[in-house]
């Protein structure tokens, strides 16, 4: 009777307590930077959790998850960017309107992304998410982009996504680059 109330009072704590961010899941040893090394097991550990049947590679519909569900707190069927930025990277994060959005996630190459780049760099995945231009996500537009997200992580395209597949894609560009940009790189 004792660990059946000790498990129920674990239980209602895990309840009360408030989700970490997937910047805070990140962040391992709270220095408010995101290493290389802490951005790959975080995509190990995301991987985990997709993994419903544990054959170590994920389905498309395993891939694809519950994101919408998961990241509309208020369950509109829509995401807003508070909603989709405070998933992300905190609360604090979400009244964040001053960044600018950016395609890249280490801006400046330095091999850490800082908060302000995460926060530029996932306002940039929500207006390419964001097809239609609504200032919201809806349910086709999620499903839309996991599936590309998905055959851009399937690098042998053998229907699955393996780990190592998912962290040897680790920040891809949030949108393909404009016409001008590649020019750019040929010259």
């Amino acid at each position: 009777a004792l660990m059946t109330a000790l498990a129920q009072d674990k239980a209602a704590e895990a309840k009360a307590a408030p989700q970490k961010s997937v910047w805070q899941k990140m962040d391992a040893n709270n220095d408010g930077e995101v290493t290389v090394a802490e951005h790959q097991a975080r995509v190990k550990d995301r991987f985990k959790e997709l993994d419903a049947d544990g054959d170590n590679k994920l389905t498309p519909d395993e891939f694809a998850g519950q994101r919408l569900a998961t990241i509309d707190l208020n369950k509109s069927d829509t995401v807003t960017l508070e909603e989709y930025i405070g998933y992300y990277a905190g609360p604090d994060a979400a009244a964040d309107t001053q960044t600018e959005a950016c395609d890249k996630l280490d801006t400046n190459s330095d091999q850490v992304i800082t908060s302000a780049e995460f926060i530029a760099y996932l306002k940039s995945v929500f207006k390419t998410i964001d097809s239609n231009i609504a200032g919201a996500i809806f349910p086709s537009e999620m499903k839309a982009y996991t599936n590309k997200r998905f055959k851009d992580c399937d690098v042998d395209k053998d229907d699955y996504v393996t780990v190592e597949e998912m962290v040897a894609v680790i920040a891809p560009a949030a949108a393909e680059p404009k016409a001008e940009d590649k020019k750019d790189v040929e010259e």
